[in-house]
């Protein structure tokens, strides 16, 4: 679990952002800002590498959020 950690949280973060979407017959606008934090979070390991493998890691772990996000 500790391997995938960073994966789980961008999905996490592309679900709390997709309930907080206005189109919900439920008023859930204030998850929006609660649903970046999990990204935030997990992307900010890799701020200041510059190594090519967290790059690559970083952009799937922005992928998985926003695919989540667009699935949901």
């Amino acid at each position: 679990m500790a391997r995938y950690r960073h994966y789980v949280l961008a999905a996490l973060s592309g679900l709390l952002l997709a309930f907080a979407y206005p189109g919900w017959s439920f008023s859930l606008g204030w998850l929006a800002w609660v649903g970046f934090i999990p990204l935030l979070w997990s992307l900010a390991l890799f701020a200041y590498k510059s190594d090519r493998f967290y790059m690559r890691k970083g952009f799937w772990i922005g992928f998985i959020a926003g695919l989540v996000y667009f699935l949901v």
